[in-house]
């Protein structure tokens, strides 16, 4: 398969818990926003400042050009545009001030994580699956975006328009100004919004199912505690793990000492995600509810033309599914999580000879049972109960718009 060669090549590893990254990598390398490249500091910091520039520039155009807007679908597709700006501003700035906690995020997946063949059978097999899975679904919506923006970009420019409907107060139709104004232009779409954007949330998407996979190897070295495929398991992590607890410990003890801190790490991988993407969940909250509304006011309007048809579906369902992956994925983990004591329960850990190692693996059972969430900064949690409740705010709020519009049009009649 030619993209998992690519795959290879990018992360220089044939693991597929960690192969998941190689999408957000290529994304944010381009614009030297991945936190793991040399002299990183120096390059992100330049880099974040010309991207935000340039979007920011395209900001003010859009919003300098609103005063000027004669029907409300104009409007509209302008305020679209400034939400598709806005996001590719906070999203870089964030992922560059969080720069160290996105690195400790990646170098837990690359150097801590266990790798996929860990088990065989079944649970390597959906491992596999799993990031087919993941690669099919991401890269047809980066394509999706790159395609867009070719027929977004390509257009205006044989009309000697730009992309961006702006308004600087100067005369920008005339060469040299046109170009330059549609290079910024072009350039801003199709690398900083497209990997800015898309970039952010495949790497949050990434890390998030690089955890799922990591709880589904732990479900089954967990089943495994204390029975025959527990050696042979426990023989592959001397691999991975430092051994320095067998001079004390017998086997089954070191066995579910690692499977015990493989599970802390995974707790505490959970709150660093948190930590580093907590302000973008919440943002992101917030940019769907608005382009939701956006969109169901377009359509509620009486001069609605058949030629908005296409790009309002577009403009809904991106920012639906947008949200939806970022749900989606904290849904699984949550769910992942809970199996825990189920797969403890499983094992043979009730013959165990040291009392003191069943109270422990007691322990474990109550304590897995606290299952690990991701959120934004704790207001809402992410999954599929929060994304209802999203979508039910999103057409409450466009209910409200729709009647202060109408409230505004019976005034003026």
């Amino acid at each position: 398969m030619l993209l998992d060669t690519f795959a290879y090549r990018t992360l220089k590893t044939y693991d597929y818990c960690k192969l998941l990254l190689w999408i957000p990598k290529v994304l944010l390398e381009t614009i030297f926003l991945w936190p793991t490249t040399k002299n990183h500091e120096l390059k992100s910091t330049f880099a974040c400042i010309v991207n935000v520039l340039i979007m920011t520039f395209i900001e003010i155009g859009l919003f300098l050009n609103l005063s000027s807007v004669d029907s409300i679908p104009r409007l509209v597709f302008i305020m679209s545009l400034v939400l598709g700006a806005f996001q590719s501003i906070y999203k870089i700035l964030i992922i560059w001030y969080k720069a160290k906690y996105v690195k400790d995020l990646i170098d837990d997946v690359m150097t801590k994580f266990w790798p996929y063949d860990l088990i065989e059978g079944k649970v390597k097999e959906d491992i596999r699956r799993f990031y087919v899975i993941f690669t099919c679904i991401m890269t047809p919506l980066v394509g999706v975006g790159l395609c867009w923006g070719i027929g977004f970009l390509i257009p205006p420019y044989f009309f000697r328009k730009l992309p961006f409907p702006i308004e600087y107060g100067f005369e920008w139709s005339t060469t040299p100004t046109y170009e330059i104004l549609y290079i910024i232009q072009s350039f801003g779409y199709q690398v900083v919004m497209l990997c800015g954007v898309c970039g952010t949330d495949t790497l949050f998407i990434s890390i998030g199912a690089s955890a799922v996979t990591q709880y589904r190897i732990l479900h089954q070295c967990l089943a495994s505690l204390n029975k025959e495929d527990m050696v042979n398991i426990n023989n592959k992590l001397d691999k991975f793990v430092d051994r320095d607890l067998t001079k004390s410990h017998d086997r089954v003890k070191e066995f579910f000492v690692r499977c015990l801190k493989h599970h802390q790490l995974l707790l505490e991988f959970t709150g660093k995600i948190n930590n580093a993407f907590g302000l973008v969940v919440l943002i992101q909250l917030s940019c769907s509810v608005a382009g939701i509304c956006v969109a169901a006011l377009l359509v509620s309007r009486p001069d609605f033309s058949a030629d908005l048809i296409f790009f309002t579906c577009i403009l809904v369902v991106a920012y639906l599914n947008q949200l939806l992956i970022y749900c989606i994925i904290g849904n699984q983990l949550y769910y992942e999580a809970s199996l825990l004591p189920e797969s403890i329960y499983a094992s043979n850990w009730i013959e165990l000879k040291d009392k003191t190692m069943k109270k422990d693996v007691m322990f474990l059972i109550h304590h897995s049972q606290q299952i690990p969430k991701l959120s934004a900064y704790s207001l809402y949690n992410v999954d599929m109960n929060s994304y209802l409740k999203v979508v039910k705010l999103a057409f409450s709020v466009y209910t409200l718009l729709l009647k202060l519009q109408d409230k505004q049009a019976n005034k003026i009649e």
